[in-house]
Formats: structure tokens, sequence, C-alpha cells
């Protein structure tokens, strides 16, 4: 059958080193190679990245912002398995407000799709919540989903392409815009979970 827009590739294309992807994975990543003028061929070699290859605590970005490498807990687990990663990928997103007292209050899920999630519902709902009232709130923590594998591909002639899956500049604008609207002192973190069992956070504080 004619290959339709090249996404219908399967497992046995590839050459994998440690994990193999599933099949909605596969498609996902023939779809991002495309968007970022990659062409990906049968005969690719595929390594998915593993927490090991990751130094725990280390800062990675270069001259962007800094990202810290860290394990996916309970609370990031929770998130990956509502995110289905291999039947239908979507961005999951919740917040957490840490209170200068020890608390910590958790909101609504909010769910995307593939490619992103309205964060501005997650916002509406803390509003809501703390009755615009974030004076006794010390850090506000953003997590939110990529459903898809941070990755290297090898070409068989020897080229390397990478997917980190880190913190986007999308994720950042939104960031700048929810910081502008809160008073200042506020700590605030985003997180990007990846499935690779490790995710990247950034911190700021209000000003």
């Amino acid at each position: 059958l004619k290959k339709i827009m090249g996404n219908n590739f399967v497992k046995e294309d590839f050459v994998w080193s440690g994990r193999e992807l599933s099949e909605v994975q596969i498609k996902n990543l023939v779809k991002f190679t495309k968007k970022a003028g990659r062409k990906i061929e049968k005969g690719d070699e595929i390594l998915i990245w593993e927490p090991e290859m990751m130094v725990m605590g280390k800062a990675v970005g270069g001259e962007r912002i800094p990202q810290y490498v860290k394990r996916n807990g309970a609370f990031e687990k929770d998130l990956l398995s509502e995110s289905l990663i291999d039947s239908k990928p979507r961005e999951v997103l919740q917040m957490k407000l840490h209170y200068y007292d020890g608390r910590v209050r958790t909101l609504e899920k909010v769910y995307g799709n593939a490619k992103s999630v309205d964060f501005s519902k997650a916002e509406w709902d803390m509003r809501v919540k703390t009755g615009e009232n974030l004076s006794g709130i010390e850090h506000i923590e953003i997590a939110h989903t990529h459903p898809s594998y941070a990755l290297t591909i090898t070409s068989k002639d020897g080229q390397k392409f990478s997917r980190p899956n880190e913190i986007s500049q999308g994720d950042y604008s939104m960031v700048a815009d929810f910081l502008s609207r809160l008073p200042p002192g506020k700590k605030l973190s985003i997180k990007a979970i990846t499935p690779n069992d490790f995710y990247y956070e950034s911190t700021f504080v209000s000003q």
C-alpha cells in the first residue's frame, strides 16, 4: 500500500537502541521530524533517552534559561498516566500551591491535545479557589506533560538528530505572561514531564 503522508512506518522499519516506541508514538515522531525539516527513513537508529543518561539536578539549556533535570515521582507519573501516551497522547496540566505554613493545595487537572494545553483554565481555577488572595502562597508549581519521548535519531550515514522534549519557548511565554499578573516575590516553577521517567524544571520569582 502507498504510504499516507509517510506516517505508516512500523517498528520493524527502524533499528532500536534499547526501548522501542509504540506505533502511536512512531506516528508522533514522523510528524515532528517533518515539521522540524528532518526526514526520517527506514533503517534509522532510534535511541530513547533513559534517566541513567541524564545527570539529575544538572542544568541544561546552554545559553537559554536553565532547566534542571529531575526524576519523575508519584505526582509526575500520575499526570503521565492521564496523558494516554500510547493511545491518544495529550498534554495534562496541574497546578500546586505551596503555602508559607507548609500546606500544599493541588488544583484540578486540565486536559489538552497532543501539542498544547490551555493554561488559562488552570489560572482561572487558581483565582477562584483562592478568592484572588495569594498573600499566603510562597510557591506556585505548574506541572504539565509532554506526551512524547526525548530521543536521538541516527541516520544510516551517521547524522544525528535529537529531540530533548524540554520546556519549550511557548511554555516560557506562558510563564512570562503569568508572572506579570502575580504580586512581587512569588516563586514560580514550570515542569515539563516526559514519559522517559524524568522531567525538566525552571524556576522564577515575580517582580
